[in-house]
């Protein structure tokens, strides 16, 4: 099996609504996965590089291990996922999240900074090739 498609749980893997809005859940919990391991393979392969901010998420867990930080816990929390277009030529989910305030650690876990707290949204466009791909990821302030 494709490695990229292993890591997908079952419920994110099909091509329908609910599967668009599970993978939407499960791309930010790899957002979450990077940043507290320094790891942006958890993030490879689940976006194309049309997704300017994936490609940053991407970029600032490269840095992280570069600069021998992580986040200490997970930052952000789905506190809803929805698909609010499903046609053939656009499918987006919004997905409402709660940031954290966790705090950035080097290796011995002293803190070099801090994330700050804030509610928003984001609007993840989707496509589907043999699995779902973010195309485009916009943010929002709630």
């Amino acid at each position: 099996m494709d490695p990229v498609i292993a890591k997908i749980p079952a419920a994110a893997r099909p091509e329908t609504m609910a599967g668009g809005e599970a993978f939407a859940r499960f791309y930010i919990a790899q957002v979450n996965q990077a940043y507290t391991t320094a790891d942006p393979g958890a993030l490879r392969g689940l976006s194309t590089q049309a997704c300017k901010t994936c490609e940053q998420f991407v970029a600032t867990a490269a840095k992280f291990r570069e600069d021998g930080v992580h986040h200490d816990s997970p930052s952000l929390k789905v506190t809803s996922a929805t698909a609010t277009t499903f046609a053939a030529n656009r499918r987006e989910v919004t997905a409402f999240v709660n940031q954290a305030a966790v705090r950035v650690v080097d290796g011995g876990g002293k803190a070099v900074s801090r994330t700050s707290e804030a509610k928003g949204a984001f609007l993840l466009t989707l496509a589907f090739d043999s699995h779902w791909r973010v195309t485009r990821l916009q943010t929002a302030k709630s």
